[in-house]
């Protein structure tokens, strides 16, 4: 598992694969190109992109562990046995640490790349070389070390190993010339002290959300954002389809029109008639929140666990968790992780815009900390 990272203050249009590596010029054959680095180098053999491209790294702040080898900093090697699990928060949420690098210093908004190989089909040539010097960091049933090399070079799903991108927005504080919006912070709560201390940046990790960008006041806010609430100061409208729905005196959210609950319409009075008894509506499972339905958050004394089937309560902010569907991203790193998962639909190099929210990482600097 690595992380990559692009400034996007100067890109316009939309943001490419390519947009997280550096052409390495000084690699001239796609055999140099792999044998740099076999697992994440790409090469591209004509056109305007032709060469060997290097990823661009974020290096963990990690020196040892069951997850770390000194040898490739950047990697996090994320097992399918417990007994090699670190920086667990709880259950099968984690906590990441990486350090920004100086050249976002002027930076106010940067884009991170999620990128993860599976070992399913294969097994990295690094990985295997560990193994015979006895340096894998941790000794388990996993991998199946009989399995065949990964080779990039092949470019078939079954030789080069099954890959997932993911990308999030993360505000910068104090870089560039243009100050990002920040998490906004309520001036005071109603049953609480007003809080001292800023929430951290934490993008949702939400499974039917995309990471909310920076909000401006000149256009509408997309499905799942924030539109609304105590202190809010971004646009309060929502696009097409879309509906501002209150959560609470702190927050608001965009929601597609056809999910929200309708209230009930009452029944209409007979006339002339006894007034019958009204039938009684279907109650929720006792005891835990309906889809949608606020589940957490600072001063909440409601329910804290959800009702439907294939929902559950997702942190959102330190004010707000409600009661959404579980995604699939998701449910790839619960399969992965139990030994399950064995086909995938290829995504290769290509980006797809979902959270995950099962795998979180820390991003440092001394400037500011950003959770994933």
């Amino acid at each position: 598992m690595e992380f990559r990272y692009v400034c996007t203050d100067d890109l316009s249009g939309n943001l490419k694969q390519l947009d997280f590596y550096d052409r390495a010029s000084f690699l001239t054959s796609s055999q140099m190109c792999y044998e740099d680095n076999a697992e994440s180098n790409i090469w591209r053999p004509s056109g305007s992109d032709a060469g060997c491209w290097r990823p661009r790294h974020l290096f963990r702040t990690a020196t040892s562990g069951t997850t770390y080898h000194s040898e490739r900093p950047e990697w996090y090697i994320f097992s399918q046995d417990e007994v090699c699990f670190e920086n667990v928060v709880e259950g099968t949420t984690f906590d990441m640490e990486y350090t920004l690098p100086s050249s976002l210093d002027t930076c106010s908004h940067v884009v991170i790349q999620w990128w993860w190989q599976t070992s399913n089909n294969c097994v990295p040539a690094t990985w295997k070389r560990w193994h015979q010097d006895n340096s894998f960091p941790c000794s388990s049933s996993w991998p199946r070390w009989n399995l065949i090399t990964c080779d990039a070079a092949a470019g078939t799903k079954a030789q080069s190993g099954e890959q997932f991108t993911n990308c999030i927005d993360v505000p910068l504080a104090g870089g560039g010339t243009q100050s990002p919006t920040s998490v906004p912070v309520p001036t005071a709560a109603p049953t609480t002290p007003e809080p001292t201390l800023q929430p951290t940046v934490q993008p949702t990790v939400s499974p039917t959300s995309t990471p909310q960008p920076t909000s401006t006041s000149d256009s509408c806010m997309q499905v799942w954002e924030q539109c609304g609430g105590q202190t809010w100061n971004g646009a309060t409208c929502c696009e097409a389809s879309l509906s501002c729905v209150v959560q609470d005196q702190w927050y608001s959210q965009c929601k597609p029109s056809e999910t929200s609950e309708p209230e009930p319409n009452p029944e209409p009075e007979p006339e002339a008639e006894p007034e019958p008894e009204p039938e009684p509506e279907a109650e929720p499972t006792p005891g835990c929140a309906g889809k949608w339905q606020r589940c957490g958050g600072h001063g909440h004394t409601g329910l804290s666990c959800c009702a439907d089937l294939g929902f559950e309560c997702q942190y959102e902010s330190q004010w707000h968790s409600q009661c959404n569907p579980v995604s699939l991203v998701q449910e790839v790193v619960r399969a992965q992780r139990q030994g399950a998962v064995r086909k995938h639909r290829f995504l290769g190099a290509s980006l797809i815009q979902a959270e995950v929210s099962k795998s979180r990482s820390k991003v440092t600097d001394s400037r500011s900390t950003v959770e994933l």
